[in-house]
């Protein structure tokens, strides 16, 4: 009895992902490339949308580093890619989508803490913890600080976030997000 029973499981599973299969070869799928860590500053709103307004398209999202998200666009890997600003505009058609503000991540302690803004000027002499060189973030930091008038005072470049809360927590500089 138990061997029929594991059968007709085995044939409804093998049934249910042939009508999954066909299901899916009526659906189409785009694919899109976002830099690691942008997904988190789309709405989750606006991908409901999407699915709302679009159900036969099944969304295919990829993160990359910042470079390697440009370089799948241009190598038809991803059908639309997001990036971070200061991107090659010979290469790509583009829509502005959003503006992000950089945030800083400071102790309490921290003599720049109680400020409701911080002006670049403002980190020329801090110790600073960053994206890698991987990130576009980190790039333009570099342009702004250095628009300013300064080198910024890099100590740390990562990309693990847990690092750089971790330093913040300890004092040890200055975190840009």
């Amino acid at each position: 009895m138990k061997n029929k029973a594991s059968t007709i499981v085995y044939q409804f599973d093998i049934l249910t992902e042939g009508i999954e299969e066909i299901k899916q070869k009526n659906k189409k799928f785009l694919n899109i490339g976002v830099p690691f860590g942008v997904i988190n500053a789309l709405s989750l709103d606006l991908i409901n949308e999407f699915n709302r307004v679009y159900p036969d398209i099944i969304l295919n999202i990829k993160e990359y580093t910042d470079t390697k998200c440009e370089e799948a666009v241009l190598n038809g890997d991803v059908n639309l890619g997001f990036a971070i600003a200061h991107f090659d505009k010979e290469k790509f058609d583009y829509q502005i989508v959003k503006y992000e503000k950089i945030y800083a991540i400071i102790n309490k302690k921290h003599p720049l803490a109680n400020r409701e803004y911080i002006d670049f000027s403002d980190l020329k002499n801090e110790k600073i913890i960053i994206n890698g060189t991987q990130s576009k973030m980190h790039h333009n930091f570099i342009i702004k600080c250095l628009e300013n008038g300064f080198d910024p005072n890099i100590i740390i470049q990562t990309d693990e976030m847990i690092l750089v809360t971790d330093f913040s927590k300890r004092n040890e500089g200055v975190v840009l997000v």
